[in-house]
């Protein structure tokens, strides 16, 4: 079974949900309702909002990738949601994680003509930043 965000807070020291005082009420609300749930039991929407996040990347993109491996323009509040997740995350942490971005960059490179207009720039801007 999957890990929750609570099971990988605790391995990494954190006890108990993390409080910020500076959070978006809303953001605090999402992040308690899923804080408990086994990620791989998460929806699209909740691991696409993760990642934007940067919560437990590791895991997360992982999650990510198992959905778009069935459809690649996978999404909630709109198509390709989970991939413009992805592509926003800081090419800093791609170029240290090979075994999640290999598999993210082949996914798109053999699909290009499957993705949707839109988002054919915002992919190629991403493999530029990460091959630098």
């Amino acid at each position: 079974m999957s890990p929750t965000f609570a099971q990988l807070d605790q391995q990494k020291g954190i006890s108990s949900f993390p409080e910020t005082a500076n959070e978006d009420p809303s953001l605090l609300e999402w992040q308690r309702s899923v804080y408990e749930i086994p990620l791989d039991k998460l929806s699209t929407h909740d691991i696409a909002r993760a990642c934007r996040q940067n919560i437990h990347l590791n895991h997360t993109i992982a999650i990510a990738l198992q959905f778009l491996e069935d459809n690649l323009s996978e999404g909630e509040m709109y198509d390709s949601e989970l991939l413009m997740s992805l592509i926003q995350i800081s090419p800093n942490f791609w170029t240290k994680h090979d075994s999640l971005l290999q598999p993210f960059k082949l996914m798109i490179q053999n699909n290009k003509a499957a993705l949707p207009a839109d988002f054919v720039k915002e992919a190629r801007d991403f493999l530029a930043k990460i091959s630098r």
